[in-house]
């Protein structure tokens, strides 16, 4: 599985950022006072940001931190609120700029530290920097009066990009540890964690756990099809992916994953039953391919005259001489001696395929008019 694919089967990372407008927390402080002038500024520039005018906001905050050279309090609230106005405007590089800025100050407030920390982890996170992300993620967790159960479970997605399972699973347990009821994504990366470690027992157990919330979702019985066939466990991923879609129309890649499962698990009477009805009820198309399939299907599951009508219908699509030689022998198979003549017959008329075929029709020929 490779990581993009990952990133597609395990969280939405738009989800992270799904705030419109980032307001910055109050500065407040027992031993820091902001100044009156930047109170007074500061508080019109938030009248910017619930107008969303953000550009406003950031013109007024730079000409601001111009003012205030020798006021290092002021410099880094004005600076957290420029980091919080540039994510507001979208320039993520800004945004760290002036948020690394005011968290190396060290004169923000505790609480407005932690909130600056956790916004630039998740920036940095969604840009695929996950390295800075752990290290901001670690420092907000250092720094916190509780472990933050959601910090955890980013701090293993992390891991898990890098490629670092044995830290991703720890960050994640201590994310279990902290909730009683258990969001369905921390489950999905679990699951990948555990898969990517070859540990399918424990993947089961954890699918399991997601039917159990959501029997109704077909994702999760795929994911279960698909963990019995990298242990080519096909019985068992036979029936999961039947009980995928015990009445929901199956998706054509699905349809033809079920297909080679009825196949795969000698059951081809069922491969074909559902194949003619999804050409019938034209999910699948009623092209030459799919009928040569349903003949081919109906042959194995020994119903001949079945295979023989599909077969035809794929030789009106398709006419060639390997199909006529085949429908030939359905013919000689089921005593049926005038219509196999015929079909033998109407390979002289088509070029031959292979040399090998004028021999096997010079014997069946011979057969038939002894």
């Amino acid at each position: 599985m490779n990581k993009f694919s990952r990133s597609i089967y395990l969280i939405a990372l738009s989800l992270l950022l799904g705030v419109t407008a980032i307001q910055p927390l109050q500065a407040r402080s027992n031993k820091q006072v902001l100044s009156r002038s930047t109170h007074k500024a500061l508080t019109k520039i938030e009248a910017y940001n619930e107008q969303q005018h953000y550009q406003q906001a950031v013109d007024a905050l730079i000409s601001l931190q111009q003012k205030l050279k020798n006021k290092a309090y002021d410099q880094a609230i004005t600076q957290q609120y420029l980091a919080y106005a540039y994510w507001n405007l979208g320039n993520n590089s800004k945004a760290e700029h002036y948020a690394r800025k005011a968290l190396d100050s060290q004169r923000l407030p505790k609480q407005a530290a932690q909130s600056l920390r956790y916004y630039l982890g998740q920036m940095l996170f969604h840009n695929y920097q996950f390295e800075a992300s752990i290290a901001l993620f670690k420092q907000y967790q250092d720094h916190a009066k509780q472990p933050n159960s959601e910090v955890d479970y980013l701090l293993a997605m992390g891991c898990y990009y890098l490629s670092d399972l044995e830290k991703a699973q720890q960050y994640l347990n201590q994310a279990f540890q902290l909730e009683k009821e258990i969001p369905v994504n921390w489950y999905q990366l679990q699951l990948n964690i555990y898969l990517e470690s070859k540990n399918y027992a424990v993947a089961e157990t954890v699918i399991q756990k997601l039917l159990s919330q959501s029997p109704q979702k077909v994702e999760w019985w795929k994911l279960l099809t698909q963990l019995y066939l990298a242990q080519d466990k096909y019985n068992k991923a036979l029936a999961s992916l039947s009980l995928a879609y015990q009445s929901k129309e199956i998706p054509n890649e699905d349809l033809q994953q079920l297909l080679y499962l009825f196949n795969h698990n000698e059951l081809p009477a069922k491969a074909a039953r559902l194949l003619n009805q999804a050409i019938q009820t034209q999910q699948l198309s009623d092209s030459y391919r799919n009928f040569k399939l349903l003949s081919q299907l109906w042959e194995m599951a020994k119903e001949k005259q079945k295979a023989i009508q599909a077969l035809k219908t794929a030789i009106e699509k398709n006419p060639n001489s390997s199909d006529y030689l085949q429908l030939g022998l359905l013919y000689l198979q089921t005593d049926n001696r005038q219509q196999a003549i015929q079909a033998l017959q109407m390979v002289t008329r088509i070029e031959l395929e292979y040399k090998e075929q004028q021999q096997q029709l010079d014997y069946y020929l011979g057969l038939l008019h002894r």
